[in-house]
Parts: C-alpha cells; structure tokens; sequence
C-alpha cells in the first residue's frame, strides 16, 4: 500500500457491506450487476435497431433482468399511476413510459405483468432539459426487484414509437388475428413490435 510509504502509520483497507438498501452518508450502497449483452429492435412496421449495450452501454437502465421477448410495445403515458393502464392490457408486452423507471417497473411489471419498459425518462428536469430531442438519459431499476428490463430511448424515439403505437389500436390487431382486418396491424401487434435479448445478472463488475 502506498500509503505507507508516504508516512502513514495506520493506513489499511476497510470493506463495507453492500445490500442495496444502507446508506453510506447521502448515498445508497448499490448492488453488483454484470451485463453480457442486450439489444432493442423494432421489428415492425420498420425493422430497426434502437439500441445496443455493446455500442451505447448507456441504453440499457441500471439492474434490467434477462429476458429474450418479441412482443407488441403498448404507450402508457408516464406509466406511474393506475389510469395510465386504464382499458390497456400489457401482460407480456412492452411498455413505452416517460416516468420515473423504478415506479413504472413496479407498476407495469411487478402489478400488470408486463415484460419490460422502453423509457424517455428525464433523469432531471429543468428549463434546458426538452430542448435536445436526441438526448438519451441514464436510467435506473429498482435492484430489489425481481424481473423487468428497460431501454432507454431519447425523446424524439419515443415520439416516433408512440404515434406507430397509436396508428393501429389493439381491435385492429385483434381483427387481423380473425383474418378480416388490415395485415399491418397483425405485424404490429398493438402498433409494433420490439425484441429485446438481453443477458444480464448480479455479480461482480
């Protein structure tokens, strides 16, 4: 230890528990998570990339779980309260969201049994925060919860999903099912659909 060899008479090394839950001063002790790879495609209407781990570690939120899902993307406003869902079934689906990412998880995932979230979620608020449309922001998971992802998206994606989301409504897609509605809205499910193959897990960094 180099320490010593300044001087220091007792310098040594302390170890501190980390549980996700006690607080060292202002700061919460985070848990350990390892990332192995995760993308994010839109595959359709347009077969698109949204965002890759191995480019832009930035997209993926803080604690997403594993999960390999091809499935409709369902826009359910900020996603924090209960009339957001209103009339909205999300199990095993998508949520597009834009608020906090740790309530949205709790609501969509843990209560309506959504599979994970793509967000434009803020993670600050001030005067200059909208201007730039292309931003991506860092988003967090709650560690202690056991299932759901997230994607962090920029504002301007987020737009573009929601107004593909909104162009084909769920009875479309249910008509399309039966064979008498428009085939698009087969392909888009709620409006579209993403596939998310991440493979994430606690463990050393």
């Amino acid at each position: 230890m180099r320490a010593r060899e300044y001087g220091l008479q007792d310098a040594h090394m302390e170890q501190f528990s980390i549980d996700g839950k006690i607080h060292y001063g202002l700061m919460r002790s985070h848990l350990a998570w390892r990332v192995e790879a995760a993308s994010l495609w839109e595959v359709a209407p347009e077969h698109t990339l949204l965002g890759d781990w191995s480019t832009e570690p930035i997209r993926l939120a803080d604690y997403s779980h594993s999960a390999d899902a091809d499935t409709p993307l369902v826009d359910v406003g900020q996603g924090t309260s209960e009339a957001d869902y209103g009339g909205k079934d999300v199990r095993g689906k998508i949520v597009l969201a834009d608020g906090v990412l740790a309530t949205v998880q709790r609501m969509a995932v843990t209560q309506h049994g959504a599979v994970g979230i793509v967000s434009d979620m803020p993670n600050q608020t001030t005067a200059w925060s909208g201007i730039d449309t292309g931003i991506v922001r860092w988003g967090h998971l709650d560690a202690l919860l056991p299932s759901g992802f997230a994607f962090m998206v920029s504002r301007a994606t987020a737009t573009a999903l929601a107004g593909a989301a909104h162009q084909w409504p769920a009875s479309d897609a249910e008509r399309a099912r039966e064979g008498t509605g428009d085939e698009r809205a087969l392909d888009g499910g709620d409006g579209n659909r993403t596939r998310y193959r991440p493979s994430c897990g606690r463990g050393g960094l």
